[in-house]
């Protein structure tokens, strides 16, 4: 089976061609005959896109778009990491490292993030999805609205 790039399957998620995303709701779709599964979320002029793909277990592509992004170093194809915080109500708050690097002509950060029990369930479940830049800065806020529904899809479409 083909493997695709992290930024050639994170650009296709974008053009997933689903429903446009409700004002503040993650939209998610099932694509490549159920072998692939996508969200997105659109804030403030920036897309967060979250993907699987049957063939690549629990390595999840990463594509946040609308940069150059505050507190990133922003330039073409250089290494620079995230942290992803899910706050779930009542507890506290997971963390996730996405490394990756950043794509000028798009003006994306491109990259991946391991699926475990626990990112999945905060996924799932979470209330609001912050991205931090490695030296603190935030850099994108989302609600959770839509992702328990997208969590079903890449369990249906991947297997995670």
């Amino acid at each position: 089976m083909r493997r695709l790039s992290p930024l050639r399957l994170g650009l296709s998620i974008l053009l997933l061609g689903a429903a446009p995303a409700l004002a503040q709701q993650w939209s998610s779709a099932v694509v490549e005959n159920g072998q692939r599964a996508g969200g997105l979320i659109t804030v403030d002029e920036k897309t967060l896109a979250i993907g699987c793909a049957e063939d690549t277990g629990s390595a999840l592509s990463f594509v946040l778009s609308g940069g150059p992004h505050a507190g990133m170093k922003n330039e073409d194809g250089v290494a620079d990491s995230l942290t992803m915080r899910i706050s779930v109500s009542g507890s506290s708050a997971g963390e996730y490292p996405v490394d990756g690097f950043f794509v000028e002509a798009e003006g994306t950060f491109v990259g991946r993030l391991t699926a475990s029990d626990r990112m999945l369930r905060d996924f799932a479940q979470g209330s609001t999805l912050t991205l931090q830049s490695a030296g603190g800065e935030q850099v994108f806020s989302a609600p959770m609205r839509g992702t328990g529904a997208f969590r079903r899809e890449m369990g249906a479409a991947c297997g995670i």
